[in-house]
């Protein structure tokens, strides 16, 4: 049965159609569609073979120079399949590129133009996704520099855009506005079928962090927004419609930790979306963002279930489309939806006429396995690092500093700062001298305390040595006490007395103003200093083997995040026994993480001393004396020339090589990388991601038949009140549970009071399996997640986070 598309969105849509169940000759047997997702489309007219482009290339984890060539091969796949729909969730080009656009449009035209030469009137939909609008990362590379781009805004998007969603057919959110969420719609492209395209991005000053009409990776829908969908929602659900939203970013998590480690890739207010969409009559959300295909299920308080459907990009591993039927099948007693959907590899890929104009272009046999050996490999990840770790240091010296970053991190004022890591000092350390820190530096023997009644750190010399005291025995801490000794030996046959000194709040205040400003001026005002130790850990820790197989901890988190990529995750047991040595022993003790941060900071002493070298440390601001006697004085002078800089500290403390064995062991660091890994790799909610088939609905196929319209309280239709097999919330035109007991409006997707969903249960299910839905994972404590988020990236990078790189990658 061919459907009718033309001239059945506007006016429905409006409002002056009648009822769609009115109509039921019209309803197709079938609908077919298409769904290709994160084209990220790059103009080869902006290539060139230069610097710039190859850092661009290295910055991240996308096939640019290929994604032409792809995207036609996905749309001659697509043109082979002849559906009725093709659904494209956002990220349509690399970076918003005003010609991008173009050129993308042009290719889905010319498909279009293949399909209606064969007999089919393809209807295509797109959704703007966080590259396509007002993205300041779009460049123009073909002069050999890097160079702006003209870029699109949200006008310019409609304009090109206009018969993909945005013509007479369907009805726009808010069709003169630039502000973000603007380019929402809702249509019609086939009888029995709603469709609400949802503009999930940032790109406004209205919503974005920094304040201005530039793209940002995280999503949200804003109330209005929110509104106006589920309104639109009720509104096709009660005409007997099945809806459909296409937007960016998730509703749903895809992996248990997406909430705490990526939460850029849901809307910001997810807990209150896919409750809000589920009740409103949303069956399925389209979406992309991820790069992965991956279907969730939440099921709402009320018992309607909603599925986040979730395609992976053309342009990273594997460059899947998915395919997909809306079938209706009309008995005598009910009509039934069903959505049923599956993946579709592309195979070969031909660059054709972009041969001549790509360097070193050669058709690929398979783009998935060549995409496969192209995510996550050394030199993305080193540039990607040192990318991440130059803007990072950039922002934090343009906020002010090191000091209110970590006053950021650690959730406290700036100004308080000092007296906080001071009372944290003080309740780490024994209250008596008997009882405090001890420490032997050659012949002399201090003890570290904190004495309460006076609110001072205390280093006092003691005379008897135990064998339980910390030796320093570096070869700086050799010269130092030789150097004391030599004093001492003088000053002894003089006047006998003690070293004492102390530390209180206020030197640790000065003390940590003056080395932050240090900090400032020798490290994050030139980043570029920190790269040759970056290079070293990045490289220390990604090479490390994880087995006697020769995998490393690079190949584990590629492994792990590419699993996740492709779907259907299902784990190999070399990758199982290595996510176990990161989790550690019972307790979650010591285990490979800390392994592989220790040997990597090992390997990096040098490169870190060197830097550290560059940041002078005033030990007189923190150091003060205890008491008048010289000998004191004397010390406290041969300390201040020993140690003037934070390298000085480093020798001081550690041997050559030994500066990761002062780590300490992190449970919650090793529980956050193997929870990352493991959650990655391990689907808990819809373990099949590619071939999936869900019920949507069942409706009486004589709706006239029951109850006087709206009083819910007669007919075979159900009063929405208990639910039956056909559907119990009752029909528009023959007793609807809501129009007169108050109980839902909306059809057969959303419960009446103390009724069960007649989409969710019996009647939904007649001819497909139970949607084994979960409840909404939660996101959990966010300034533990931050903190644990930071510390991966600064010390255990590699192993927490295919995720972490994947963050870090020019937001995609």
């Amino acid at each position: 049965m061919k459907i009718a598309i033309a001239g059945v969105g506007a006016a429905y849509l409006a409002g002056n159609a009648s009822r769609a169940w009115a109509s039921e000759e019209k309803l197709p047997d079938q609908v077919k569609f298409a769904v290709m997702s994160d084209l990220h489309y790059f103009s080869p007219s902006l290539w060139s073979d230069c610097a710039d482009y190859t850092t661009a290339e290295n910055s991240d984890r996308k096939m640019f120079k290929e994604s032409a060539a792809i995207l036609d091969a996905a749309l001659a796949n697509i043109v082979a399949a002849k559906p009725d729909i093709v659904f494209v969730p956002g990220d349509l080009t690399k970076d918003s590129e005003e010609i991008c656009h173009e050129e993308t449009h042009a290719k889905i035209v010319a498909a279009r133009e293949q399909l209606k030469a064969a007999g089919v009137d393809t209807k295509f939909f797109v959704i703007n996704g966080n590259h396509d609008v007002n993205n300041s990362n779009g460049l123009d590379f073909s002069s050999g520099a890097a160079a702006q781009a003209q870029l699109a805004d949200p006008a310019r998007f409609r304009e090109i855009w206009a018969d993909c969603g945005y013509g007479e057919e369907s009805v726009l959110y808010a069709p003169d506005s630039t502000s973000a969420g603007s380019l929402s719609y809702v249509t019609r492209p086939a009888e029995g079928l709603t469709l609400i395209a949802v503009d999930s991005c940032k790109y406004s000053a209205d919503q974005t962090d920094s304040g201005i009409d530039e793209h940002e990776t995280s999503g949200v829908i804003g109330q209005d927004l929110l509104d106006w969908v589920a309104a639109k929602a009720a509104e096709a659900r009660a005409n007997g419609d099945v809806v459909i939203v296409m937007q960016h970013h998730g509703v749903v998590p895809h992996f248990d930790d997406e909430p705490t480690l990526l939460g850029e890739y849901l809307v910001d207010n997810y807990e209150a979306v896919a409750p809000a969409y589920a009740d409103a009559g949303v069956s399925i959300v389209l979406t992309g963002h991820m790069h992965a295909n991956d279907i969730s299920a939440y099921t709402s308080a009320a018992g309607n279930t909603l599925h986040d459907v979730e395609t992976d990009s053309l342009a990273t591993y594997p460059s899947y489309i998915r395919t997909g039927t809306l079938s209706w099948n009309k008995t005598n007693e009910a009509i039934n939806a069903e959505f049923a959907v599956d993946v579709a590899a592309l195979g070969a890929v031909s660059y054709g006429a972009y041969a001549d104009r790509i360097a070193d272009a050669a058709d690929i046999a398979d783009i998935t396995a060549y995409g496969k050996e192209r995510t996550l490999t050394q030199s993305v990840v080193d540039t990607i690092a040192k990318d991440f770790a130059s803007g990072y240091m950039t922002q934090i010296y343009a906020s002010g500093g090191i000091k209110p970053a970590v006053a950021g991190l650690l959730n406290i004022p700036e100004d308080d700062l000092a007296d906080q890591l001071f009372g944290m000092i003080a309740n780490m350390l024994p209250a008596t001298f008997e009882e405090g820190l001890q420490v032997a530096l050659s012949s002399f023997n201090f003890s570290i305390w904190y004495d309460s009644a006076t609110s001072r750190v205390k280093i006092d010399q003691y005379k008897e040595s135990t064998a339980s005291a910390m030796q320093l025995s570096t070869p700086m801490a050799v010269e130092l006490g030789e150097e004391l000794e030599a004093q001492a030996a003088t000053t002894y046959s003089i006047e006998p007395s003690n070293i004492s000194f102390y530390i209180d709040a206020a030197s640790l205040s000065a003390f940590l103003d003056d080395a932050c400003a240090n900090v400032d001026a020798a490290i994050l005002a030139n980043p570029s200093s920190a790269m040759p130790l970056l290079g070293t850990l990045v490289n220390a820790i990604v090479n490390y083997a994880v087995d006697d197989q020769n995998n490393t901890v690079l190949g584990l988190v590629d492994y792990a995040y590419q699993t996740h990529l492709m779907g259907n995750e299902a784990c190999e047991t070399w990758a199982e026994n290595a996510m176990t040595k990161v989790a550690g022993g019972e307790g979650n003790t010591e285990g490979l993480l800390m392994e592989v941060l220790c040997s990597a900071v090992n390997t990096s002493q040098d490169e870190a001393t060197t830097l550290l070298e560059t940041v002078s440390l005033n030990v007189g601001l923190l150091v003060l004396k205890g008491n008048s006697n010289f000998m004191t004085t004397l010390a406290l002078g041969v300390l201040k020339s020993t140690v003037k800089n934070a390298g000085d500290v480093v020798g001081l403390v550690a041997e050559d090589g030994t500066l990761g064995n002062l780590i300490p062991d992190i449970p919650a660091l090793s529980g956050f990388a193997y929870s990352a890994l493991y959650t990655l790799s391990h689907d808990s909610n819809e373990t099949n991601d590619h071939t999936f088939a869900r019920s949507i609905y069942a409706k009486d196929a004589q709706p006239d038949n029951g109850g006087n319209d709206g009083d819910g309280s007669g007919g075979s239709d159900g009063d929405g009140n208990g639910g039956n097999t056909d559907g119990g919330n009752g029909s528009t035109s023959g007793g609807n549970g809501g129009d007169s007991n108050g109980n839902s409006s909306t059809d057969g997707n959303t419960a009446g009071t103390g009724g069960n969903d007649g989409s969710s249960t019996s009647g939904a299910q007649q001819n497909t399996e139970k949607a084994s839905a979960k409840n909404m994972p939660k996101t959990g404590d966010e300034t533990v997640a931050v903190m644990l988020g930071v510390a991966a990236v600064a010390g255990a990078g590699a192993v927490a986070a295919g995720t972490a790189l994947h963050k870090m990658n020019k937001d995609i």
